[in-house]
């Protein structure tokens, strides 16, 4: 049988003296004896949905979810039988009797990780210098793995209340391995296992966290964090745990700074973080900032004013100056030296990004700025004004050749100061003759949510492998305006679980080419943080048999949608063809980029394949473009790169090359400045030096 120590919120401690146990509001304290132990019996034997409440089910246990939102709101009583992501109060009538529980988890694709764990305080009047944790890690269940996986131990320290287990890792939790538990069984083959079993646990023995100190007032929580592995989760559990508060140091050293830990000078753009720290020596220390000599105060601007991390946010010009930081106790106070913020105001923190659109679409930019209200913009075109264009983002309407060029942003401040962003590039893609057909998805279009009809042209667009679909917002490139109710896209969820379904989950349009060749494909595509990172582009020339083409990789791209092209121009079989059909689906890491992982990787955070927080695909204005069947197709010459002076070119058709320059790349190319002729491709043409480099070169084919 275990031991535990009745508790209802605190445990405690006082050098050396004999132990007892009193309440507090909201953590343990460490003010009347020690050992803390838990054996975590008191937790249900049975039932799938127990009531989980933070510093209530287990005084002073709080636990978290990466996925889901972060509370976690029950818990299951399990053997190990179950596949279930939750976390669980682990226990089976074995080598133990059934009472004898275990707190644990299966971390995966709907919880995703797991963090818990037990806070303290130290509210004695010394500081903490001795610290040794006990417990045994349990497997209660191997996941069908054959990878080992890890139930990592960390601890942080705060001067501030600690109320989370932070499993988004919004604080610097300080790992020791030591104390981490790996699983001892794996196998391809999944079951259930006995954690009290000899084989199936681990017992650490008193170890001493070293290099930590605990000052008074300060709080300390220890950890576990299961990650949602890749594969199948195994079952790991924590029992049998006791934490020693053993040693304790007066304080009575005057303080100090620490050698590298003064406070330093920052720069930071206006509506930015900034952030000071010092690292002082001594105990029982308080701190105080200052700003200019001036004492500051926590506010809706400053927090950590009376801590050792002074943070001001949203920065301007106004709280530019010199800080310091008081550090002072019992024993006396020493004074930081100044760390000078300067801060750039105005500032652009998002700069435009350069973007290629079909023509007859909307080309916008966006930008985000900081600095001393009221700001002004004005945006340019290749470095001239644009009449009426004085807001933060700029919508180019009906984009042609002319609308080509460079595109930028002047912001000011009311202290009468600016700045000017970078530069984004508009380019305008080069297509076929003619657009077979296009689906814009918007409700001025009658549309069926699981096939929508082509807005332009014809074709059918369905749904693939149990992918369901909705609309929302569209994308700002669409002539229709705003995104909202006139302008939607097709957004698509429910996609398959990890490892399963490769390359078969998405959306299908059937297009007819026949009478065109040439087919190029464009498309706006927008993920979720939690969709698939990867799409492949499939298509058919039979109507039933897909093969592999171009795969798609999205970045972080904020929810943003981004510009995407593929070229069938080199496949013979689109041609003049009734079946085809061209696929995009979610994709694997391992074929898409040739690795390892046979699992979905998510765009940003962790993959989500169904429920509530399911990982979508949007789509919108799907084009597909084409020239007449039996036309002679000039091949594009294309610039390979410019290195110092040289130019190197290839592709092309006709009897000669030609380098051509002008000062706008909106002038018409029958306008443009003849400099050189090549009979033969690939070559390279040698770029004029000096100021007549000043200009914008492009070659063309004759």
């Amino acid at each position: 049988m275990k031991r535990i120590t009745t508790l209802s919120l605190l445990t405690a401690l006082l050098l050396g003296a004999s132990l007892f146990i009193q309440s507090a509001s909201a953590q343990i304290l460490v003010s009347a004896g020690s050992p803390y132990t838990q054996n975590f019996d008191s937790l249900a034997t049975t039932g799938t949905a127990n009531t989980w409440n933070d510093n209530s089910t287990l005084p002073g246990w709080y636990a978290s979810q990466s996925i889901g939102g972060p509370a976690v709101a029950t818990y299951r009583a399990g053997t190990g039988s179950s596949t279930a992501g939750a976390l669980y109060s682990f226990g089976v009538a074995g080598v133990n009797p059934v009472t004898d529980r275990a707190l644990g988890s299966i971390a995966s694709g709907t919880p995703g990780n797991f963090a818990y764990g037990v806070r303290f305080q130290n509210d004695t009047a010394q500081a903490i210098t001795n610290i040794t944790i006990s417990y045994t890690g349990e497997q209660w269940r191997n996941g069908g793995n054959t990878a080992t996986q890890t139930l990592a131990f960390s601890y942080f320290i705060s001067n501030n209340p600690i109320t989370s287990s932070d499993v988004a890792g919004a604080n610097a939790w300080v790992s020791f391995n030591s104390l981490s538990f790996n699983s001892p069984t794996v196998g391809a083959t999944a079951s259930a296992l006995d954690g009290n079993a000899a084989a199936n646990r681990q017992v650490f023995p008193a170890t001493l966290l070293t290099g930590v100190v605990v000052y008074r007032g300060q709080e300390i929580f220890f950890r576990w964090f299961d990650v949602n592995d890749p594969g199948n989760d195994h079952a790991l559990a924590v029992d049998d745990l006791t934490i020693s508060f053993t040693s304790f140091t007066a304080l009575s050293t005057a303080p100090g700074i620490a050698p590298g830990g003064q406070p330093q000078s920052l720069t930071n753009n206006a509506g930015t973080r900034a952030t000071f720290t010092v690292t002082a020596t001594g105990g029982d220390l308080s701190y105080q900032w200052q700003l200019n000599g001036t004492g500051l105060a926590d506010g809706a601007k400053i927090s950590g004013s009376a801590t050792p991390s002074l943070s001001i946010s949203n920065v301007l010009a106004i709280d530019e100056g010199s800080y310091t930081v008081i550090v002072t106790n019992g024993a006396g106070s020493v004074t930081s030296t100044p760390a000078v913020l300067t801060v750039l105001d105005p500032a652009v923190n998002t700069q435009p990004v350069s973007r290629t659109n079909i023509a007859g679409d909307t080309a916008n930019f966006f930008i985000a700025a900081g600095g001393t209200p009221v700001l002004s913009y004005q945006w340019q075109f290749n470095g001239s004004d644009i009449l009426d264009a004085t807001r933060g983002s700029l919508n180019v309407l009906n984009v042609q050749s002319t609308n080509q060029g460079s595109y930028a942003v002047v912001v000011g401040n009311s202290l009468g100061n600016y700045t000017t962003s970078a530069v984004a590039t508009l380019t305008l893609l080069t297509t076929p003759a003619t657009e077979i057909a296009r689906w814009d998805f918007n409700a001025t279009n009658v549309l069926v949510v699981t096939a929508p009809a082509a807005s332009a042209g014809s074709g059918t667009a369905s749904l693939l492998n149990g992918v369901t679909a909705t609309y929302s917002s569209g994308t700002y490139s669409d002539p229709a305006g705003f995104p909202g109710a006139a302008n939607s896209g097709w957004n698509t969820a429910t996609y398959p679980p990890q490892g399963s379904s490769n390359k078969t989950a998405g959306v299908q349009f059937n297009v007819s080419t026949l009478g065109y060749q040439d087919i190029l494909l464009g498309w706006e595509e927008r993920h979720s943080d939690t969709a698939s990172k990867y799409a492949r582009l499939q298509y058919t020339t039979d109507g039933t048999t897909f093969v592999d083409g171009d795969v798609f990789t999205m970045l972080d791209t904020n929810n943003d949608f981004v510009f995407f092209t593929s070229d069938l121009s080199g496949v013979p079989g689109v041609n003049n063809n009734a079946n085809f059909a061209f696929r995009i689906v979610s994709e694997w890491e391992a074929t898409a980029i040739g690795n390892t992982n046979s699992n979905y990787v998510a765009t940003v955070t962790a993959y989500v394949p169904s429920g509530t927080s399911s990982g979508t695909m949007r789509y919108d204005l799907v084009s597909v473009f084409g020239n007449a069947f039996g036309a002679p197709t000039l091949a594009p010459t294309t610039i390979s790169n410019i290195i110092g002076t040289t130019l190197t070119y290839g592709g092309g058709a006709g009897s000669q090359v030609v380098l051509v320059k002008s000062t706008s790349p909106a002038t018409p190319l029958g306008s443009w400045t003849r400099v050189h002729t090549n009979f033969a491709t690939p070559g390279t043409f040698t770029v004029p030096a000096g100021s007549e480099n000043a200009a914008f070169y492009r070659i063309k084919s004759e």
